[in-house]
């Protein structure tokens, strides 16, 4: 497998992390940066947390 495409099987935590940081730095909260960044409504963002979230 091309070096390149293990990037996309393996992210570090601390990847993960920084962009958290970064959403929430320039958004204020996730569910702020799925509705503007993303362009996501609420009924969607509502389908995805209760697949995603406990």
């Amino acid at each position: 497998m091309a070096d390149y495409l293990f990037s996309l099987f393996d992210t570090k935590p601390e990847y993960i992390e920084a962009s958290i940081d970064k959403i929430l730095e320039e958004y204020g909260t996730i569910r702020e940066y799925a509705k503007t960044a993303l362009s996501l409504n609420g009924i969607i963002i509502k389908q995805l947390e209760d697949i995603f979230l406990e």
